[in-house]
């Protein structure tokens, strides 16, 4: 999981292992319908992002064939009494498949915080279909076609907040498609309002009302706004300036993929004037062209129009988030009116030509057209998807990211760096990591994540103290970051603080009760202190969320030896074992509780394992050498002492027991 799906779902996993709904709700209260279904998803997989992605799988499926129902539904109302032709079902079909395999639907699948956008389309589509059915009288009683309406807009506005331009959609539709007049328009706007009013109601109420501390986001969908916008550094007018140009970057993104490239994120240039950049003016003439165009031929091409503004009110929206500017999953919904209108294009080229062909040879080419688009469309996608993973993600993103001029979108520009940087990392590309962070440093001073991440930097160069520093300020900039404290922490411990590391590993599991490494970690530290109760706690906690913690079930053994629970100390090393086989420390502390409970073979083969592993380990050769005394085998324990104190000359216990060895071993010869 990246990004947002990483942030919102897989760190807070600890809330989905309480399996209470309404907790994992409170993440996001007013996307309560998504957060909904990724608790089932939860049910079903676990923390598994194979799960999440079968159903987005699922979502888009459901979408793309309601965008076929709404196509059909477009159709038959254009053609008014003479029906739908084959043409018309053929290309209704075509703009369902183009949704379909659109290489963009990848930020929708695969970036699992992204379903919510697809849910989006999906109620969306099904409430405007069911709108135009129940209008076109399809649907009887009328009350039950528009209760439907009213069910999908509060479902998709507990979804995401894009299917807020559904009631302009409507009344779009009510003046283009269904020709009313101003004053019926008003009237039927107060009718809209009423269908929509419960949606807004619901969404409201969870808004507010099961908003918590917890909670990532502010409570007021515009107080998240403002923060945005005031933390970008850009003006409304260099905000509108842009607008237009990313308008058309998305329109190119959905109609050529092929030849624009599709992008995750992009860190765009603002406009600073309507000719700086001088593409800013092309853009915004294109714009008030076609916004132009559609109104004037409102009535003469009422289904064109409605395609242009369906995507212009949908675009809008997308193209004016402040905080980061540029998206590749936010033209979407915009599709439909795109697709729509090529269709609607398709349809006047096989008609002119219908009369040069015979049926049968007009649908054959058509068959072939369409076979060709969706085949290229789902072969981008299958390369992209392919190369869906972290670092391929923000390389691509990197190697887009303009000149650091004053006129760049600051935020989306550190962003990238951050995440790029956090991708070499785990790659062991420690040089280049720490000159991209660096430039991430520059540009955006007070981002502790930067700060973070270029302390685990000087870590794995070994330059400790400065971690620590630079843990710090990440903490100073902002406490609650777990990840902060709990590097902290372990820098801490290295610099033999476990005090100072055990502080810092409590504000880690504070921060984030669900972290194993946190509850690990502060599980080490205490049993370093002599907490063997809280050592034993927290240890527990850490091994039952991740099995696979090698170091933790180590470490629980000794805690549990320390409490004199020997057979719980045991199983816990037994258990290490079993995950890592080559923990020296898990080979030697077995070995012990063998020896205590009499077991001098299986503690024998424990120490000579634990010595090939590190034959420079003085007091397992003493222990060695203690299990062959019990056994009798004296001269074997003579050999062990005497490899102890060439080790360490001063270990005064080897040194009393090799005399004795000595004596037992000349006695027995």
């Amino acid at each position: 999981m990246i990004f947002d799906s990483k942030v919102w779902i897989n760190d807070h996993a600890y809330i989905f292992e309480q399996e209470n709904v309404l907790e994992i709700i409170r993440i996001f209260p007013s996307r309560a319908v998504f957060l909904t279904s990724l608790y089932l998803d939860y049910l079903i997989g676990g923390m598994n992002p194979s799960q999440f992605r079968i159903s987005g799988a699922i979502c888009l499926a459901m979408a793309s064939t309601l965008l076929v129902v709404l196509s059909l539904l477009l159709f038959q109302l254009r053609s008014e009494t003479k029906g739908i032709t084959w043409k018309e079902i053929a290309v209704s079909l075509l703009i369902g498949l183009l949704f379909l395999v659109h290489p963009l639907q990848i930020y929708t699948v695969l970036y699992i915080w992204q379903r919510s956008g697809l849910m989006t389309c999906m109620f969306y589509f099904a409430a405007l279909s069911l709108y135009l059915a129940t209008r076109m009288g399809k649907i009887s009683p009328r009350i039950l076609g528009y209760s439907g309406v009213s069910l999908c807009f509060a479902l998709g506005m507990l979804t995401k907040e894009t299917m807020a331009t559904l009631p302009v959609v409507l009344l779009l539709a009510e003046f283009a498609l269904f020709r009313l007049d101003v004053k019926s328009l008003f009237k039927r706007a107060l009718g809209i309002a009423l269908i929509c009013l419960p949606a807004v109601s619901a969404y409201l109420c969870c808004t507010f009302l099961l908003h918590s501390t917890g909670s990532v986001v502010p409570q007021d969908l515009a107080e998240r706004y403002l923060a945005d916008f005031n933390g970008s550094g850009v003006t409304v007018y260099e905000l509108l300036l842009t607008e237009g140009r990313i308008i058309w970057f998305y329109v190119a993104m959905v109609v050529a993929p092929y030849v624009t490239g599709i992008h995750f994120m992009r860190a765009v240039e603002f406009s600073q004037s309507l000719w700086i950049p001088p593409t800013t003016a092309l853009a915004w003439s294109a714009i008030l062209f076609f916004l132009g165009y559609s109104i004037w031929s409102i009535r003469k091409a009422p289904f064109v129009s409605f395609c242009i503004l369906f995507a212009i009110v949908n675009l809008i929206p997308e193209s004016t988030l402040p905080m980061w500017m540029f998206f590749g999953y936010r033209p979407i919904l915009a599709m439909f009116g795109i697709f729509f209108l090529f269709g609607m294009g398709l349809i006047a080229v096989l008609s002119r030509v219908e009369s040069r062909f015979s049926k049968a040879t007009l649908e054959s080419i058509a068959a072939l057209f369409s076979l060709a688009l969706v085949c290229l469309f789902a072969a981008q996608t299958w390369i992209q998807a392919d190369k869906w993973n972290p670092f391929a993600v923000w390389k691509a993103a990197y190697s887009e990211l303009p000149s650091e001029t004053g006129s760049a979108d600051k935020k989306s520009y550190a962003m990238i760096l951050l995440h790029y940087g956090d991708s070499l990392i785990r790659s062991g590309d420690f040089q280049e990591a720490e000159e991209v962070l660096q430039r991430g440093v520059r540009l955006s001073p007070n981002t502790a994540a930067l700060y973070t991440n270029l302390g685990i930097v000087s870590a794995a160069r070994g330059d400790v103290s400065e971690s620590v520093r630079l843990y710090r300020k990440a903490i100073e900039l902002d406490q609650r970051r777990s990840e902060s404290h709990l590097n902290l922490g372990a820098a801490l411990l290295e610099l033999k603080d476990p005090e100072g590391a055990a502080n810092a590993f409590r504000k880690a599991v504070e921060l984030n009760p669900g972290s194993a490494k946190a509850h690990a970690n502060l599980g080490i530290a205490a049993l370093m202190l002599g907490n063997t109760g809280e050592a034993r706690q927290h240890l527990s906690l850490a091994v039952q969320k991740d099995p696979s913690l090698a170091l933790a079930h180590s470490r629980l053994g000794r805690a549990h030896e320390l409490s004199g629970d020997l057979a719980s100390a045991a199983k816990s090393y037994a258990r290490a074992l079993a995950l890592h086989g080559n923990l020296t420390e898990a080979h030697y502390n077995f070995a012990r509780i063998a020896a205590k409970t009499g077991q001098y073979d299986l503690a024998e083969q424990h120490y000579e394992t634990t010595l090939k592993l590190n034959p420079r380990f003085p007091a397992a050769y003493y222990e060695l050498g203690q299990v062959f005394m019990l056994c009798s085998e004296f001269c074997k324990a003579v050999e062990c002492f005497q490899k102890c104190l060439q080790i360490q000359p001063d270990f005064t216990p080897a040194k009393d027991r090799l005399e004795s060895a000595r004596k037992s071993c000349r006695e027995n010869k």
